[in-house]
């Protein structure tokens, strides 16, 4: 049975005991971490949803339009997204 890596994505350098370096969606630093998840092995990366952080959807885009290898993972929030608007999402 062939083992998968799966890693977390992050739209900032922020966490729970740190605060956030630059904006919300820091483009650079969410790059800079799904290729560091691709060339150190990792299968795929799960884009979280949170109330306190910007909608995991346009940046999962922006990875998967510049990375080859890594594959996406996206969250929804349960009964808030339409499952048409998840569909094309």
């Amino acid at each position: 049975m062939p083992v998968e890596f799966l890693g977390i994505a992050a739209t900032n350098a922020g966490s729970e005991t740190t605060p956030r370096s630059g904006a919300a969606f820091d483009k650079d630093y969410t790059l800079r971490l799904a290729r560091a998840h691709e060339e150190h092995g990792w299968d795929r990366v799960l884009f979280a949803y949170g109330s306190g952080s910007p909608d995991p959807a346009p940046a999962a885009a922006y990875i998967a339009s510049r990375l080859e290898r890594l594959q996406i993972l996206l969250a929804h929030r349960p009964n808030v997204s339409y499952p048409t608007f998840a569909a094309k999402t």
